[in-house]
């Protein structure tokens, strides 16, 4: 049994939050070495589970709001120095938070020439950093980086390995590995859009019930006569 905490602090976190705490535990049990297991062809088994939380901090400078240097043309022909709205800032952002479970168990077959990993996998993302555009009436341009909305994934990690061929001049050490993962994003937060623009003119873009920056196709608008 294993078990920690870790406490994140940062310098990207907005004004308005400070600490977060991300808890975890697992437990292994290695069932060949009871009494009662007895399968002359498994030489180790390995049950497995683990829970955690785990986080992402935003990118430097999210939280700060900026202008940047210009340069402006008077009506007299002088020019004088300015300042632009340059990044809108987001003085409330705090860490992504995820939370995750997962089981298996890891094998070893037929005298330790054939190997099994199997994984399934479940995690929600809540307070997702996703891009947000930023009003044009608010006189900033861009996006700006905000907490919002849930993400969901799960999926299975498979990994075989064997040794086809061993011979004292040869051996031969062969993998294989396969994965899935579903994807799909929750919820955009209350009060949120239902649809987020990431790509140009709406191809790409977030949409509660569909994967993360999934891509869109338009259906062009014909006439009666198929043109």
């Amino acid at each position: 049994v294993t078990a920690g905490v870790r406490m994140d602090d940062h310098s990207a976190f907005g004004a308005n939050f400070e600490r977060i705490y991300y808890p975890k535990a697992s437990l292994s049990y290695v069932i060949s070495d009871e009494d009662f297991f007895d399968f002359s062809f498994v030489d180790n088994l390995k049950l497995r589970a683990a829970w955690g939380r785990a986080g992402n901090a935003p990118a430097p400078f999210s939280a700060d709001r900026t202008y940047g240097a210009a340069a402006v043309v008077m009506d007299n022909g002088s020019v004088v120095s300015s300042l632009d709205p340059d990044a809108f800032g987001n003085q409330d952002i705090r860490a992504e938070k995820g939370e995750e479970i997962e089981v298996g168990f890891d094998a070893s077959l037929l005298d330790n020439n054939l190997g099994l990993e199997v994984t399934y996998y479940s995690s929600r993302t809540k307070d997702a950093l996703i891009s947000v555009p930023v009003p044009a009436s608010s006189g900033w341009v861009g996006t700006v980086l905000r907490n919002i909305g849930e993400i969901a994934n799960s999926g299975l990690e498979v990994a075989i390995f064997g040794s086809p061929i061993r011979t004292p001049s040869l051996t031969w050490d062969a993998t294989l590995t396969l994965s899935t993962n579903s994807n799909e994003v929750i919820s955009l937060g209350e009060g949120a859009r239902d649809t987020i623009p990431v790509g140009y003119r709406n191809s790409q873009r977030h949409v509660a019930g569909y994967p993360l920056a999934g891509y869109w196709t338009q259906v062009p608008v014909r006439n009666a006569d198929g043109s």
